[in-house]
């Protein structure tokens, strides 16, 4: 038998299918039961057999387990020897709707289903893309199971949203919510998959390095979707890696991996190839190289150090030890930081103001002139000050009710000759020198909490017809500003450099 892997009272025994293992393995079992009084139940016990095995009624015989055609459930996840269908993930999906359906969903905020999104959902789906290759199909039902429960509160009907799945699945610094993708939890868990199979030694990375080589080795026909996941990842992440010769149990493919000065040996000797791992080729801590080898290629291996033991055999950008947001975040290492995410996602933001500010910022809010982009009209009366038609710009904050509301709260933007909108004011409070930094992050958290309020204002003044009078809007306001500040470090200077977000109304 090869190995075994063991969770609980769960076990997956691997090996030949011969009768002399499956002799040793009815031993194995009898012993067991004789020494632990344990006994396997057959009726819960199956085989699952490679394709075209002669042997597998009699073995099944011999055992007295079961054979099945199709696939089993370890710890939840489907395990075939064919390529997964989408029925087979039918179970996640279930899991999923019933999360997304349950009561308590019924009652959170945008801000608590961002969490619940976060910290739930995902990590369902986390652990079966760490055992599955999950088809296409599936996760296009599951991003629109999850878009239509963030915006809408519900993952059944069809509804109008204005930000896209992919843009909100963006990191924070790239103009998303953070919420990880589909596509980048598969590459992260694929990164940390190689760098398990570089670093570490088990039963798992010597038989894909058996069967395979190298994930820099050109494909074989039918090979399995995993290991082309795999493959394709790599090739992503070449220019991250940086692999290093020791001088022990060095696993490196001799002919495939780049560890010679970033490229393979193959693109420099193409007469002889050299089968095996780099140990093969280091004899007491130096190179001990075929004769037959070309003098320039010897050179160029040559010049590659080899370095003492313990040292580990690849880095990652320079660290050797990276941690899984290293390599969610290499999946956007082609995408540029947006300017404004600073403003809104600081220190000490709010996600529930936060959340706001970023569908401000990205035309998310369903503002009259948003809507009529999409041929939904409205009345355009802005419902705030009753005076100029409404959009994102003049809510935010060139509207006369809504200037004199965060003007009040930081009347230094009163030095502004017109009012100005809500990229404007962030960057003027990103350009006050004299303000420190936690000083910085105060005004924003003012100015997102803000926005929150008058959005849920106009709201109620444009659907419920309920109109909230200055002092009370200001009241409420100053009220969440200490709510969310009490336990601040710097409160008590803040409070000194912005007494009139701390009256007492």
């Amino acid at each position: 038998m090869v190995n075994h892997l063991h969770y609980a009272d769960d076990i997956l025994v691997f090996g030949e299918a011969s009768i002399s293992n499956a002799n040793s393995l009815q031993i194995a079992l009898s012993s067991f039961a004789k020494y632990s009084g344990l006994v396997l139940n057959n009726a819960k016990c199956q085989f699952i057999f490679s394709h075209n095995t002669p042997l597998a009624n009699e073995i099944c015989a011999q055992l007295g387990f079961s054979q099945t055609e199709n696939t089993i459930l370890y710890l939840g996840i489907p395990i075939s020897t064919k390529k997964l269908k989408a029925s087979h993930f039918q179970p996640l999906l279930s899991k999923l709707f019933t999360l997304l359906a349950g009561w308590k969903v019924k009652f959170l905020s945008f801000a608590g289903r961002v969490q619940f999104l976060k910290f739930t959902i995902v990590n369902t789906i986390a652990y079966w893309i760490r055992g599955a290759v999950i088809p296409k199909g599936v996760g296009r039902q599951i991003d629109k199971l999850c878009s239509k429960f963030l915006f809408h509160g519900t993952h059944s009907g069809k509804k109008l949203h204005l930000i896209a799945w992919n843009k909100t699945c963006l990191p924070k610094c790239f103009g998303g919510l953070g919420l990880p993708s589909l596509d980048s939890l598969s590459f992260a868990f694929g990164c940390s998959f190689l760098w398990r199979f570089y670093t570490t030694s088990s039963l798992v990375g010597d038989w894909f390095r058996h069967k395979f080589s190298s994930p820099w080795k050109p494909l074989k026909p039918k090979t399995s979707n995993f290991w082309k996941r795999i493959v394709s990842i790599a090739l992503k992440i070449k220019d991250k890696l940086n692999f290093h010769v020791i001088s022990e149990n060095c696993t490196l493919s001799m002919w495939w991996d780049p560890w010679c000065q970033g490229n393979t040996v193959l693109d420099a000797a193409q007469s002889i190839c050299l089968t095996g791992v780099v140990s093969d080729f280091i004899s007491n801590g130096f190179w001990s190289l075929p004769s037959q080898l070309d003098q320039s290629v010897c050179t160029r291996i040559t010049a590659t150090p080899i370095f003492a033991h313990p040292h580990s055999q690849i880095s990652w950008a320079g660290s050797f030890k990276p941690s899984f947001k290293d390599y969610y975040m290499g999946f956007y290492s082609e995408l540029n930081l947006v300017p404004w995410f600073k403003f809104v996602w600081h220190a000490h933001y709010a996600l529930k103001y936060a959340s706001y500010a970023w569908m401000a910022l990205l035309d998310g809010l369903k503002t009259v002139d948003v809507l009529a982009k999409r041929n939904i009209y409205l009345p355009p009366e802005c419902s705030l000050c009753r005076i100029e038609d409404e959009s994102t710009a003049h809510c935010f904050f060139q509207c006369e009710f809504s200037f004199s509301v965060i003007s009040t709260l930081l009347p230094s933007l009163n030095s502004f000759l017109l009012r100005p909108n809500l990229h404007q004011i962030f960057q003027y409070f990103d350009g006050v020198e004299t303000l420190k930094g936690f000083e910085k992050n105060f005004c924003y958290f003012v100015i997102c909490c803000t926005l929150y309020h008058l959005w849920r204002e106009r709201n109620g003044r444009r659907f419920g017809e309920l109109e909230t009078s200055g002092q009370d809007y200001l009241k409420k306001i100053i009220y969440a500003i200490k709510a969310k500040t009490g336990n601040w470090k710097q409160v008590d200077r803040i409070k000194d450099a912005f007494p009139n977000c701390f009256l007492g109304y």
